[in-house]
C-alpha cells in the first residue's frame, strides 16, 4: 500500500491534476481516509471552473472597454444576467442611449434610468444619478415628451439624496414654477456644498 501511494505521488508530479483525482478516488474507496479529503477534491474543480468563468468575463469587458467598441458593450450588457438586477448596468445602459455613443434613443434611455432607480434601493449613489439623468431628459425634451413637473420631481428626489448637481437643477425648477423660497433654500445649499468642496 505504501509503495502504491509513493508511485501515485510520482505520477502526480508527472501528469498533474488528473492523477491527483485518481489518487483521491483510491484513497476514498480503498483506504477510507478522513472524509474532509472528499470535499477538498470535489471543490477543487468547481473553484477552477468558477475562476475560469470570471476570467473570461473580465477579459470580455476589458476588450470591449479598451478597444472602445461601444456598440458591443450594449450587446454584451444585454447578454449578461447581471443587467436584470444590477442598477449600475441599467444606468450605464441608459447613458449609452442618451449620450450618442450609440444611436440616440431617449425613450430607451429613460426606460433604463427608471429600471436603475427601481433596483437601487441599496445603492444610493446610482439611484440619485439615475434620478438626475431622468430629470435631465424630461427637462430638455430631447427625443422624449418634455415635462417640467416630472423633471422637477426627479431633480428634487435626487437632491434630497444629497446629489449636489441635482441641488442646482431643482433650485432652477423651483424658480420656474414660482417658488422663490425653495429656490433660495436649494441654491444656498448648493453653494454651501461647492464652497466646502473648494476648501478641501
Amino acid at each position: 500500500m505504501h509503495n502504491f501511494i509513493k508511485n501515485a505521488f510520482i505520477n502526480i508530479a508527472l501528469s498533474g491534476y488528473k492523477m491527483l483525482n485518481i489518487l483521491a478516488v483510491y484513497l476514498l474507496t480503498e483506504i477510507h481516509i478522513v472524509k474532509p479529503f472528499k470535499y477538498i477534491f470535489v471543490l477543487l474543480p468547481l473553484y477552477s471552473n468558477a475562476q475560469h468563468s470570471n476570467n473570461t468575463v473580465e477579459e470580455k469587458v476589458t476588450t470591449h472597454i479598451y478597444e472602445n467598441k461601444i456598440e458591443k458593450i450594449k450587446q454584451y450588457l444585454v447578454e449578461q444576467e447581471e443587467i436584470h438586477s444590477n442598477p449600475a448596468a441599467y444606468f450605464y445602459h441608459g447613458y449609452l442611449y442618451i449620450c450618442g455613443n450609440i444611436p440616440k434613443n431617449a425613450g430607451l434611455a429613460n426606460f433604463y434610468f427608471l429600471k436603475a432607480i427601481e433596483s437601487s434601493q441599496r445603492n444610493v449613489h446610482i439611484k440619485r444619478m439615475a434620478q438626475k439623468a431622468m430629470a435631465d431628459s424630461l427637462y430638455s425634451g430631447d427625443g422624449c415628451e418634455k415635462s417640467l413637473k416630472l423633471a422637477h420631481d426627479y431633480y428634487l428626489a435626487s437632491a434630497k439624496l444629497g446629489y449636489v448637481p441635482a441641488m442646482f437643477n431643482v433650485a432652477i425648477t423651483f424658480k420656474e414654477i414660482g417658488n422663490d423660497k425653495q429656490y433660495k433654500f436649494w441654491m444656498n445649499r448648493y453653494n454651501q456644498y461647492m464652497l466646502l468642496e473648494d476648501s478641501l
